[in-house]
């Protein structure tokens, strides 16, 4: 790819969040955990960016992956997935 995948979110309030990307089998390629009120878990706009390396640092295939987060706030849990394309 030309450079990091940025991946942009809006929280209503200071939030655990844990980000992992997996390729389309479900293996794991990357995750990542913010806390509650640091980069990535602020309240309002975060903005998280991930080189296209996997988890033992090699940069990964072109193809096909999904960014799952999940969120938790005050007890509450949610969660989000989306789809996007690595390409040369």
């Amino acid at each position: 790819s030309d450079g990091p995948v940025n991946f942009e979110y809006r929280l209503a309030q200071s939030s655990e969040v844990t980000l992992t990307i997996t390729d389309m089998f479900g293996r794991l390629v990357w995750k990542r955990s913010y806390s509650a009120g640091a980069m990535g878990g602020t309240p309002g706009f975060n903005k998280v960016s991930w080189d296209g390396r996997n988890s033992l640092g090699s940069t990964v295939a072109v193809g096909m992956y999904v960014l799952h987060g999940e969120v938790n706030a005050n007890g509450q849990r949610g969660t989000f997935k989306t789809r996007f394309g690595i390409r040369k």
